[in-house]
């Protein structure tokens, strides 16, 4: 698949509690976004997972089906922040913050604290000091 074309998240036909088959759902995600599409998919696995615990009439702890569920959808949120945060980065040899110019000097992970929790961002963003700061501090 090209660069730039959607992505579709896809589950075949099937039953749900032994009832009637049910049909599926194609939701298109473009490609910079496929983590999006893969958190989608682990919510649905909790859902699914949920009701099937239902099935035999017994009591559910639904406390442990609130946490499973509040899981898998915070991890929507995270991957819409790390989305985000991969546009913002400027990965050119230098860049303009505050009026100053600031060059390159790397790539590092990074970890950044979230409502939804720490997302992190292990391709790397860019690093850049001023002209002005001393060259001890440049990574090499």
């Amino acid at each position: 698949m090209n660069t730039g074309q959607s992505r579709a998240i896809e589950r075949l036909s099937r039953t749900l509690g032994g009832g009637c088959p049910v049909g599926k759902m194609v939701i298109k995600v473009p490609e910079e976004l496929k983590i999006l599409g893969e958190a989608m998919i682990e919510v649905i696995g909790a859902v699914a997972k949920a009701r099937a615990g239902t099935a035999t009439g017994k009591a559910v702890d639904y406390g442990s089906v609130e946490v499973a569920i509040g899981e898998a959808v915070a991890g929507i949120e995270r991957a819409g922040h790390l989305a985000v945060l991969r546009s913002l980065d400027v990965d050119r040899p230098s860049v303009m913050i505050g009026g100053a110019r600031h060059a390159k000097v790397g790539r590092c992970e990074a970890t950044y604290y979230t409502m939804a929790g720490p997302v992190v961002w292990s391709s790397g963003r860019s690093i850049a000091r001023s002209g002005s700061a001393t060259r001890r501090w440049s990574i090499r």
